[in-house]
């Protein structure tokens, strides 16, 4: 899974999680910041079964600005 973001990100203090319908993470291991292209954050993930998931995202912007934020989808 690939997010690009509008502003370059801290990666010591960025991530991005994926979890299932109980909220169990779904990936085994850690997002990373790209190091050619810190606006853009990934996170390997292995084929879905059908369910419904849930992105979680915090960023923190090289200035030190922290958002978050999360959204919903399914997989049939």
């Amino acid at each position: 899974m690939t997010i690009r973001f509008s502003e370059p990100l801290e990666p010591a203090f960025s991530k991005l999680a994926l979890v299932d319908a109980n909220d169990r993470p779904v990936a085994s291991a850690a997002s990373q910041v790209d190091p050619q292209d810190t606006k853009t954050m990934h996170l390997a993930l292995q084929p879905l079964a059908p369910g419904r998931y849930t992105v979680q995202w915090t960023a923190v912007a090289e200035d030190g600005h922290r958002t978050k934020g999360s959204y919903a989808f399914s997989v049939k």
